[in-house]
């Protein structure tokens, strides 16, 4: 077919169609674009704002992404690929000293599993999947049994 891409034609290999225009998934490479730059092993695309590429990490939200990008004079519409190799590895240097990523969810269970050895209320709530800053428990519990759940897993 003239006008059909590779994906479409993908997707038209789950259903049923003649044999003459299946295209199995394994046989499609997806995955063709490398990332464009590396900031501390983690790759982003060139078109990415820096603002969103460093909200990317765990534990780094918008104040300190912006705290950063002032620090080193990028301006908040700049993308990933406009930036200098040097600001690369200066980014990439001030990240490595941060708390981020597995680190900061460590510091999180250390202080829950802390908060349930002192048998605390807020340490009890916790080992209840129950809210623990005083919200209501007549509804809506699940988002917090949801959100709860994710740092008591080890």
């Amino acid at each position: 077919m003239a006008g059909e891409t590779v994906l479409n034609r993908a997707r038209k290999a789950t259903h049923s169609f003649p044999a003459g225009i299946w295209l199995s998934r394994s046989t499609v490479n997806f995955n063709t674009h490398t990332p464009g730059v590396m900031i501390l092993g983690v790759g982003f695309h060139e078109h990415k704002l820096v603002k969103k590429a460093l909200m990317k990490f765990y534990a780094l939200g918008p104040t300190t992404a912006a705290r950063m990008m002032a620090k080193y004079s990028i301006h908040e519409t700049q993308r990933v690929g406009q930036l200098p190799a040097k600001i690369v590895t200066s980014l990439t240097g001030e990240l490595s000293t941060m708390t981020l990523e597995n680190d900061a969810k460590r510091v999180i269970q250390d202080n829950i599993a802390r908060l349930k050895d002192m048998n605390s209320y807020r340490g009890r709530r916790h080992a209840m999947h129950l809210p623990v800053r005083g919200q209501r428990t007549r509804n809506q519990t699940e988002t917090v049994r949801k959100f709860n759940k994710l740092f008591r897993t080890r």
